[in-house]
């Protein structure tokens, strides 16, 4: 009897401790799951922020530098700092930065530099088209690849007849509207841009609205982790600045919003964990297009109202690109100023799998199970004592 005791407290023992290390596990499963699905990481898991102190290009002074919704420089610096050890995951990942311009089109390529892989993040922009594809692909694997396609479609004035801040097709009245394929390009220009020592490219896009005012894309690459303006930007990422100045509106109380077109292959998912974003999800990698939350309206922080119209429809591309069979409307709306300010990010990030780990209904089995060989342990050793 003693004997059986003894091995039912030892298989009771080995079991609890195996339910204690699962629940663990899959708790830790999820998260990274979490942090690195949701596209708020590059190819590297994200451990934190870089410690570099928040840079402004002073060739700015359209207030540009707070265009993240982040927050000011002081609160940036504050969590630089706290997150100064985190941050070598990222700060080991580097690519070589290559841009070509042409006419009106740009191709920014970030290419790895390890010797084990080949891949490379591709960012395209057509200005005359309005259109912008960001793409990964693997040299090893011609099958490893994954696309989007966002087209920065009008520039719209409208009223806001719902109230609600935001534009909806359905409910609120369009003033006018301007077609970004159909703005002249006033310039497309490329340079250099230094930050705390790390050197990357800037890309200008200016357009010009007919009699006045002016719409620009402004995109920022670097082949390490870098902060620019106070926003985080990755080795596998494009951050890009939407600038609208001297908007002509028609009417006194009327809000104005940019209409952009989101095209994949894959299903589009969107996602509000650490910023508003869209993802396109492969196997190993996700494309996605994310912005802040907040943008800068002469000087000051006000909120961006989205709105989603999703469609299941087949659209076709070039013949020798492909067809994409689901398309997004996303509308960004922003309050109403001389000069907006907004940040938006492209890129693509790993795909980290959940941990297959016991949850939900049979990590909850597991424990009624170990509760239960407990019980009988304890009533066994009771009947023994009785019997003594």
């Amino acid at each position: 009897m003693r004997k059986w005791l003894a091995l039912l407290l030892v298989a009771s023992a080995l079991i609890a401790f195996s339910a204690q290390g699962l629940a663990v596990a899959t708790d830790l499963g999820r998260q990274e799951g979490l942090d690195n699905v949701d596209g708020s990481v590059g190819l590297t898991p994200d451990n934190g922020d870089d410690d570099d102190d928040d840079d402004e290009d002073p060739s700015d002074d359209d207030g540009s530098d707070d265009n993240s919704g982040s927050g000011n420089g002081d609160d940036d610096d504050e969590d630089d700092e706290d997150d100064e050890d985190e941050d070598d995951e990222d700060e080991d990942e580097e690519r070589e930065v290559k841009v070509e311009v042409e006419d009106h089109e740009v191709t920014i390529k970030l290419e790895s530099k390890g010797p084990d892989q080949k891949d490379e993040v591709k960012v395209h922009f057509d200005a005359d088209e309005g259109q912008m594809k960001v793409s990964f692909e693997r040299e090893a694997s011609a099958e490893e690849e994954v696309e989007m396609r966002v087209t920065f479609h009008r520039v719209i004035e409208f009223e806001d007849a719902d109230g609600d801040g935001a534009y909806s097709p359905l409910d609120d009245d369009l003033v006018q509207e301007f077609f970004v394929e159909g703005l002249a390009v006033e310039d497309l220009t490329s340079g250099p841009f230094e930050v705390d020592g790390k050197v990357g490219q800037r890309i200008m896009v200016n357009y010009t609205f007919p009699g006045a005012g002016n719409f620009s894309l402004v995109f920022w690459v670097f082949g390490q982790f870098a902060f620019v303006n106070g926003v985080p930007v990755r080795p596998s990422e494009a951050k890009i600045d939407i600038h609208i100045e001297d908007f002509p509106f028609l009417k006194d109380e009327s809000l104005v919003a940019v209409d952009l077109i989101v095209k994949t292959e894959f299903e589009i998912e969107s996602e509000d964990v650490t910023a508003d974003e869209l993802i396109a999800r492969g196997e190993e990698h996700t494309a996605f297009f994310r912005w802040a939350s907040e943008a800068t309206v002469d000087d000051v922080t006000k909120p961006v109202n989205s709105t989603l119209v999703s469609e299941k429809i087949k659209v076709e591309i070039e013949s020798d690109e492909g067809e994409f069979e689901n398309r997004t409307r996303l509308f960004l709306t922003y309050a109403r100023g001389a000069v907006i300010v907004h940040d938006p990010t492209v890129g693509i990030a790993a795909v980290v799998p959940m941990v297959p780990f016991l949850e939900g209904p049979s990590l909850t089995a597991f424990g009624i199970g170990v509760g239960t060989v407990f019980l009988l342990v304890l009533g066994v050793w009771a009947f023994n004592r009785r019997r003594r």
